[in-house]
């Protein structure tokens, strides 16, 4: 049979698809999943990184501003400081904000006043500079209103700076009395000739915080807010009016009293986030990483894409190769298989060419042997009637041998018709009953009736009669064959089982190949116009056998219209 090579192909590539796509599917989920994975890994080292930039910017910032007021507290004009300062606690009421003129004040407070004023020109950042004095007095710079009754030794900047003295220390967040302004104080007192005199003070606003801190990006969405380790929020980018609240209003339970580091989920304004809390290594201050999960899955997702773009070229160039080589491959199959067919059907031919010519050379020579004895004069009637017998016989022999070879090599069907399969059966176990009798062979059938095949009849007796005599030899010492005959499905199914010597294997599987026999006298013909006859039926073999057991020969043959089975019973 010829081998559908496009079918081969298509298999081929097919397998090579499938070789390239699972394990490229596997490491793409997983490869997925880890990148996923990373990604927030990476968003997590890449917010530390951030704010740890941001930290030292901001620590940057506030040291040039702690140097700057360390300067201007030891300011000579700072320090001359007294009592002709403008104090503003007693004045009484509830009144009108008072309007702060030091610039037109005293001597002493309008030189300090220009102190402040050169400085805050020249540092844009600085909201307010300021001093306050032991005796309740107080210069600012910008000019501009105060509350009435103002003693600046109540505010907390002043409070905050005598925890320390000496040292500058950083107030917490709080609105300036009288203002909207929030701002965070940088506070030292103010020695002179060691002796306290009062405090000063700078301010920076936490809009200038908050402008630092919008420059830092996290992702896509990702933004950063920065708290008092109180939970007071000091500045948050995307919602400014928060800023000096409490981080509760954020409504982020999971955030809690913010006292532990870490990364977690949460839902902020209605989105799922991961968070990043990161405590300052300066000011014990927190950082408050945000950034939505679609952003990250965003990432994750086109990370995923590009792998998945990659894998797909790889797939491609590398089909384009598979079919290329699977062509090649399949193009040098063909030509050899083509070749071995040749030589195959070369061997057959000269095994056939020996054998028929072997088989049918001995009853010629018998012939020939006894023709020329018929020669001599001196033969009696009896010899020569012998001798004549005995080459009828030789002929008969060589007939049946080219017999069947010639069915051999046409096996297809001529004369066909709707054959009854039981009747059939019924006529070739009449032929060969004597000789089953001869060898001491008992026959038992088992049959269902009204099976019928489509056949010719000649060649359906000399396929059953080889299998029945086949069965019948190999039971040498005489036994039983049982033939039974049924329906199964649209087929019927015709089992010869004796039990005789059976066969090995390596017999079975060479059992219907050319010229192989088990039998001593045999041609190996005979097997073989049993599977060309039954392939020609659309039928089908199979064969059971185990050694000193016995042999099961079973046909299979398609039913050629419906009937009503019978069982029957002969012996």
């Amino acid at each position: 049979m010829e081998v559908k090579w496009f079918s081969v192909k298509k298999k081929l590539i097919l397998f090579s698809l499938l070789l390239l796509l699972i394990p490229l599917s596997i490491i793409i989920f997983f490869a997925n999943g880890k990148v996923r994975e990373t990604t927030e890994r990476e968003y997590v080292n890449s917010s530390l990184r951030e704010i740890e930039k941001l930290d030292n910017a901001i620590s940057m910032y506030f040291k040039g501003i702690k140097e700057d007021l360390n300067t201007l507290a030891t300011d000579p004009r700072v320090l001359k400081a007294d009592s002709s300062i403008m104090t503003y606690k007693d004045i009484k009421g509830k009144g009108p904000p008072v309007q702060m003129t030091p610039s037109k004040n005293g001597a002493v407070e309008k030189e300090i006043y220009e102190v402040f004023s050169h400085f805050g020109k020249n540092h844009p950042d600085a909201t307010y500079v300021y001093m306050g004095t032991e005796e309740g007095r107080y210069v600012q710079y910008p000019e501009g209103p105060t509350l009435p009754g103002y003693d600046p030794r109540m505010r907390p900047w002043y409070v905050t700076a005598l925890e320390d003295p000496g040292e500058i220390l950083m107030t917490g967040a709080y609105i300036s009395s009288g203002l909207t302004h929030k701002i965070v104080s940088n506070v030292v007192t103010i020695e002179r000739n060691g002796k306290r005199i009062g405090v000063m003070g700078l301010d920076v606003s936490l809009d200038g915080l908050t402008s630092l801190i919008q420059d830092v990006k996290i992702g896509g969405s990702g933004y950063v807010i920065l708290t008092q380790s109180d939970g007071t929020i000091i500045a948050h980018p995307k919602k400014p009016e928060l800023n000096l609240e409490s981080i509760s209003e954020l409504n982020i339970p999971e955030l809690g009293a913010i006292g532990q580091d870490g990364a977690f989920e949460a839902k902020v304004d209605g989105e799922e986030s991961v968070l990043h809390v990161i405590t300052s290594k300066n000011n014990n201050w927190k950082y408050i990483s945000i950034i939505e999960k679609k952003d990250l899955a965003a990432s994750a997702d086109q990370i995923g894409q590009n792998l998945l773009i990659i894998g797909s070229l790889v797939v491609i160039i590398a089909i384009i190769i598979s079919v290329f080589i699977i062509i090649r491959f399949t193009n040098n199959f063909r030509k050899l298989a083509k070749e071995m067919r040749k030589l195959e059907k070369l061997k057959t031919v000269s095994e056939i060419a020996a054998s028929i010519s072997h088989e049918v050379r001995n009853p010629l020579t018998v012939i020939k042997g006894f023709l020329q004895l018929l020669k001599e004069s001196n033969l009696n009637e009896e010899d020569k009637m012998m001798y004549l017998a005995i080459s009828l016989d030789e002929l008969e022999r060589a007939e049946h041998i080219i017999t069947d070879y010639l069915t051999f090599a046409k096996p297809s069907l001529e004369n066909v018709k709707v054959l009854d399969l039981a009747k059939e059966l019924d006529y070739v176990l009449t032929v060969v009953s004597p000789y089953a009798n001869m060898n001491n062979v008992h026959i038992e059938v088992f049959w269902e009736e009204n099976l019928c095949i489509s056949g010719e009849a000649a060649k359906l007796h000399q396929c059953l009669i080889n299998v029945i005599k086949n069965g019948i030899e190999a039971m040498p010492e005489g036994g039983q064959l049982s033939v039974s005959l049924k329906k199964t499905g649209s087929k019927a199914w015709l089992s010869v089982t004796d039990s005789g010597t059976g066969m090995s294997e390596e017999q079975l599987e060479r059992l219907g190949t050319p010229f192989y026999t088990t039998k001593d006298k045999g041609t190996g013909l005979g097997t073989m116009v049993v599977y060309s006859i039954v392939k020609a039926m659309s039928g089908e073999i199979k064969v059971k056998s185990e050694e000193n057991k016995g042999t099961s020969f079973t046909i299979a043959l398609p039913i050629a219209q419906n009937s009503q089975p019978k069982d029957g019973m002969k012996e």
